[in-house]
């Protein structure tokens, strides 16, 4: 699990042009206790995620072993999705943060939950 995390980490600092987890967080004032994830654009989420994919892919095709080995091909992806953004002029740690997922999550269960409620009579009361 941390050793996860670790591997994560230094992908994200490639990603985010050298900035770590905590320094995007900062940022984008992210809550400490909240995921960064929760706060990034699209954009950003699904280079992470086509970076984690390579990096999975590869380590299958490559049967790399060990932390540093994973590590320094997560680094690697990462750096090449970055570069990719970056040809279209998308720097993930200049972009502005999204709104809260779980927040926007949150209100849409409600309000569909509230519109529910307005179609069934003995409900309405509540």
């Amino acid at each position: 699990m941390i050793k996860d995390l670790l591997v994560r980490s230094k992908g994200d600092q490639a990603l985010f042009g050298g900035k770590s987890t905590i320094q995007m967080k900062k940022k984008l004032e992210v809550p400490k206790s909240r995921p960064l994830a929760d706060f990034l654009p699209t954009i950003t989420i699904k280079a992470k995620d086509f970076a984690g994919e390579i990096t999975h892919f590869n380590v299958k095709k490559k049967n790399l072993i060990g932390e540093t080995l994973i590590t320094n091909e997560h680094e690697k992806n990462n750096k090449d999705v970055r570069q990719i953004l970056g040809k279209s002029n998308i720097f993930p740690e200049s972009l502005p943060p999204e709104k809260d997922i779980k927040r926007l999550l949150h209100n849409r269960i409600a309000i569909i939950f509230n519109n529910s409620i307005s179609h069934v009579p003995c409900l309405q009361q509540y």
